[in-house]
C-alpha cells in the first residue's frame, strides 16, 4: 500500500515510488506567504537569514513571470529545519494512538508557525532599519 493512509499529499503515489522514498530522511519545513501594503525598502530579491526560526525569505515579484503581478509586496518565508522539527514534535501530525494523519488546522498554522515566521522576518527587517506593516 502507498503512504496515502497517513497524509493526503501522498494519495495516489504508485507503490514503486512510495517504496523508494519511504525510508529516506525528510526535512520538515514550514512556509508562509506574507503581504505588505507598501513595498519594503529591501534591495535583495531573496536572502538567507541567520535566525533560529527563519531560514530563507524571497520576494514573490522577483520570481520569473511575477514581476508586476502582485498588488502587494509579497514574501515567501521558509523556516529552519530545527524550528519546524521542534514545532511538529510539539504539535504532532499523527494521532498518538492510531497513527492516523491529523491535519494541521488553519487557525493553528496562522497563529503558530506563520505568526512565528512573520515575527522573525519583522525582527530581521528592524535589524536592517526597516519598519513593516503586514496585512
Amino acid at each position: 500500500a502507498s503512504m496515502a493512509g497517513w497524509h493526503r499529499a501522498s494519495a495516489g503515489i504508485p507503490e514503486e515510488i512510495a517504496a523508494r522514498v519511504r525510508d529516506r530522511t525528510r526535512v520538515v519545513l514550514f512556509t508562509a506567504l506574507v503581504a505588505f501594503e507598501e513595498p519594503l525598502a529591501v534591495e535583495q530579491a531573496a536572502f538567507a537569514a541567520a535566525d533560529d526560526t527563519l531560514w530563507f525569505a524571497a520576494r514573490t515579484k522577483s520570481k520569473p513571470g511575477l514581476g508586476d503581478s502582485a498588488q502587494f509586496d509579497c514574501w515567501t518565508l521558509v523556516s529552519t529545519p530545527k524550528y519546524a522539527a521542534a514545532e511538529v514534535e510539539r504539535v504532532p501530525m499523527q494521532d498518538p494512538k492510531t497513527g492516523a494523519f491529523r491535519p494541521q488546522e488553519m487557525g493553528y498554522l496562522r497563529e503558530g508557525p506563520c505568526a512565528t515566521l512573520l515575527s522573525a522576518f519583522e525582527r530581521l527587517l528592524r535589524a536592517k532599519g526597516l519598519n513593516s506593516k503586514p496585512l
